[in-house]
């Protein structure tokens, strides 16, 4: 279906620049408007997740017409549960009074502004290299 894969592209680029966006703000100060417009609204954040992880599913099990299927959005699908799963879990840690340090938030924050870059470079490269194998 065409509305999840635009919805594919838009969530997991927009998800990718918020999840990157504390490292890509010195060179492109406009990812800081980004970030602000989501710490001032935090349950922007929870919808885009909700949004990413629903669509990242849908992605992997429904297929554009004409493409090959699973493998024809298997990247874009997985990129999209990884964002949501990433934004959802940001949006319970600040909602969280005590943040509690654990391994699996040290992986988050270590890791998230690669995930964030390779969630933007691959929803461009879906949008525009649509019957890619793997894209």
């Amino acid at each position: 279906m065409l509305q999840f894969y635009f919805l594919s592209v838009i969530a997991n680029f927009i998800g990718g620049a918020l999840l990157a966006s504390a490292y890509l703000e010195p060179k492109f100060p406009i990812f800081s408007k980004l970030e602000d417009i989501f710490n001032d609204k935090p349950n922007l954040k929870i919808i885009l997740g909700v949004v990413a992880l629903l669509v990242g599913i849908m992605k992997i099990l429904s297929v554009v017409p004409g493409d090959v299927i699973i493998v024809g959005d298997l990247l874009p699908g997985l990129v999209g549960l990884l964002v949501g799963l990433c934004l959802i879990f940001d949006y319970y840690q600040a909602k969280n009074e005590e943040p509690e340090e654990n391994h699996l938030a040290g992986v988050v924050d270590q890791y998230r502004h690669i995930l964030g870059i390779l969630a933007m470079v691959l929803s461009l490269l879906h949008f525009f290299l649509p019957k890619v194998l793997f894209l």
